[in-house]
Formats: structure tokens, sequence, C-alpha cells
């Protein structure tokens, strides 16, 4: 129960990412989505609740989805964590991505993310005042 609830959780999120990819907005968004999502996908594939080749295919539709115009707005970290990502079915080779390195970029995004909400409400509260 907690294998399928765990997929069904990573599925509704790729398809999140997905959508917001096709409606070419809110890049903030889309990297913070991206970065929860490789922690969730992680977590599944250590917990064995995931296999690395459906974590890879996650990731795969994603960079498919993004064109040359849109990978332009969105950051380094943001195409380092994607180009680690998907390579997850290659875990373990010599050739496989760092989980560490993808742990700390979806972790810096998290942390960028938070401090750009925290200077959004900080700016709409002073011009409130």
């Amino acid at each position: 129960m907690v294998n399928k609830l765990h997929k069904q959780i990573i599925h509704k999120r790729q398809e999140a990412i997905l959508d917001l990819i096709e409606q070419r907005k809110d890049i903030p968004r889309i990297e913070r989505e991206l970065a929860l999502l490789v922690l969730d996908v992680i977590d599944a594939v250590t917990r064995k609740s995931l296999s690395l080749k459906e974590g890879c295919g996650c990731f795969t539709a994603i960079d498919y989805a993004i064109d040359k115009k849109l990978r332009a707005d969105f950051s380094q970290d943001f195409f380092e964590l994607l180009n680690e990502a998907v390579i997850l079915d290659e875990a373990g080779t010599r050739y496989g991505p760092n989980l560490e390195l993808m742990t700390k970029l979806a972790q810096d995004i998290l942390k960028r993310d938070a401090e750009l909400k925290k200077s959004k409400i900080k700016n709409f509260v002073a011009s409130r005042a």
C-alpha cells in the first residue's frame, strides 16, 4: 500500500511539472517542484518502492517537454539536477548520477525558493504600509 501511494505521489508531481511547463510560466515553481520530485524519487528508490528505471522515466519526460526557448529561463542548478536525474537508471555505475549531489542541488533550489518567497512577502507588506 505504501509503495503504491509513493508512486502515486511521484506520478502526480510529475504531471504537475509537465502541466506547468506546458503553461510556460512560473519558472521558480517548476524548479521547486522538480527539486521536490527528485527528493521523493530518491527516497522511493532507497525504500525500493520505485525502480531506478521508473524514476529515470519521470525525469526523461520532463527533459523532453522543455524546449530551447524555455530552457533559457531556468537556473544552472535546475539543469545540473535534471541532467543527473535523467541518468538515474545508471546509479551505481561509473557513469551514473551522484545522489549526494542531486540531494544538495535539490536542497539549494528549495532554499533559494524559500528566500524568494520571504522577499516577496516582505515587499508586499512594505507596499501596504
